[in-house]
C-alpha cells in the first residue's frame, strides 16, 4: 500500500526559528532566482514592499546581486523603533570606500538604521547605526557574512558583536539594499563592492532568532 506524502512543513528561511511571517516585511533572495525581475519580489508576500532598482546590480544566480560599488535598491521600507534586519553578504579586498550593505540615513535629524562592512580606511572595523549612535566592531569584513541589527542590538554571523548606545526616536528613511540610503538616496561609489545573497527585514526585535536565521541563510 503507497502511503500518503504529508506537506512539508519546513519554515522558509526569513522565518527561521519560528518568525511569525506577520512581523517580515521584506525578504529578497537574488541567490538562486530565476533572473534579475524574480530576484526583486519580496518572499514574505507584500508586493508594495518588493525591491526597485535606483541603480541596477548585476545578476548571477550563484552570487545574487553583483555590484562594484554604484549599485542601490529601495525597498519602500520605513524602520521605527524595535525593527531588525539581516544581510547575507560577499566581498573582496578593502577598496578605500565608506562600503554600505543595507540601511537608511537621515543626517538632518542624526537618525541612522544601517550596516557598512568597513567604515572607510583599511584599519577600520565594520559598522552598525541605529538612532544617533553607532559602534565600530572587529576588523573590516572582506569575505562572506552574515550580519544583523536588532534594534541596537549587533550580530556577526549568529554571534553578538555590541550594542550601540542610540535610540530611535524618528524614521530615519526608506531602507536601501547594496547602500545606505543617504537623506533618500545613496551616494554613487559608496556601496557594497562585492555580491549580496540574501536579505531580511523585520518590525520585531529577531535577536531570539538570529543564530536561527544565520544558519539558514548560510544554507541558501
Amino acid at each position: 500500500m503507497l502511503l500518503s506524502k504529508k506537506p512539508s512543513t519546513a519554515l522558509p528561511w526569513y522565518r527561521a526559528g519560528g518568525i511569525p511571517l506577520a512581523n517580515c516585511i521584506g525578504a529578497y533572495k537574488p541567490k538562486g532566482a530565476v533572473d534579475l525581475a524574480t530576484s526583486y519580489v519580496n518572499l514574505a508576500g507584500n508586493a508594495a514592499y518588493n525591491a526597485s532598482p535606483g541603480s541596477a546590480p548585476s545578476f548571477d544566480a550563484a552570487l545574487g546581486w553583483v555590484s562594484t560599488g554604484d549599485a542601490w535598491l529601495t525597498t519602500g521600507i520605513t524602520p521605527t523603533a524595535n525593527y531588525s534586519m539581516i544581510v547575507r553578504f560577499n566581498t573582496g579586498a578593502y577598496d578605500g570606500t565608506q562600503t554600505g550593505v543595507i540601511g537608511t540615513f537621515n543626517t538632518t535629524t542624526a537618525q541612522y538604521f544601517a550596516m557598512r562592512h568597513h567604515r572607510g580606511s583599511a584599519g577600520d572595523g565594520h559598522v552598525y547605526y541605529y538612532g544617533e549612535g553607532f559602534v565600530i566592531a572587529g576588523v573590516r569584513l572582506t569575505s562572506a557574512n552574515v550580519l544583523a541589527l536588532s534594534a541596537n542590538k549587533c550580530f556577526l554571523n549568529g554571534v553578538a558583536d555590541g550594542t550601540v548606545a542610540g535610540t530611535l526616536s524618528t524614521t530615519p528613511g526608506i531602507i536601501s539594499l547594496l547602500s545606505i540610503a543617504i537623506n533618500g538616496t545613496p551616494v554613487a561609489g559608496q556601496g557594497l563592492a562585492g555580491s549580496l545573497q540574501a536579505a531580511a527585514i523585520y518590525d520585531i526585535d529577531i535577536s531570539p532568532y538570529v543564530a536561527a536565521l544565520t544558519t539558514a541563510m548560510n544554507l541558501l
